[in-house]
């Protein structure tokens, strides 16, 4: 859909950063640490995180936040999703599940305030998937849905701001 484009992975786990490369050779796959981290100042018009700041401690979401906006281009933006602490069911799928044995669930309102905090503008905060497989009929009415804390994951869109 993006011709020209070019699209990047970054993931602090050398293992995760292999299969990605089985799977999507075509990326620019690259391990997260200190010494390339100046490679990359407004570099990237678009970076997009799935189920990853509830891994990263607390106390180190601020400093990643602020490593990802170094990233950007000016107006760029920024897309995270983010499994939702109000839904009980994903609670307890995040609870059971050996890889989040570490996870610490953000609210909506902590991200913002994060994003808030770094200069950043929300552009839409929503939630997602309120339909399992099995009523999986009932996912067009997900958009209608989209402001109700029910769903099994949120988002937020922000743009970095000109300071």
């Amino acid at each position: 859909m993006f011709p020209g484009s070019n699209i990047y992975g970054c993931d602090i786990s050398r293992k995760s950063l292999a299969i990605a490369s089985q799977n999507a050779p075509a990326a620019h796959l690259f391990q997260n640490n200190t010494n390339d981290d100046d490679k990359y100042i407004e570099h990237f018009d678009l970076i997009f995180l799935a189920g990853v700041m509830h891994h990263i401690p607390p106390s180190s979401r601020a400093n990643s936040l602020s490593l990802l906006k170094k990233w950007l281009k000016r107006n760029g933006e920024i897309f995270i999703f983010e499994h939702n602490p109000y839904n009980p069911v994903t609670r307890h799928l995040v609870n059971s599940c050996p890889y989040d044995k570490d996870a610490v669930l953000l609210e909506p309102k902590e991200l913002k305030s994060l994003f808030l905090k770094n200069g950043f503008k929300i552009l839409s905060m929503k939630y997602a998937l309120f339909f399992p497989s099995f009523l999986k009929g009932l996912r067009p009415l997900e958009k209608k849905l989209a402001y109700l804390p029910l769903g099994g994951q949120y988002y937020i869109q922000t743009i970095k701001g000109l300071s």
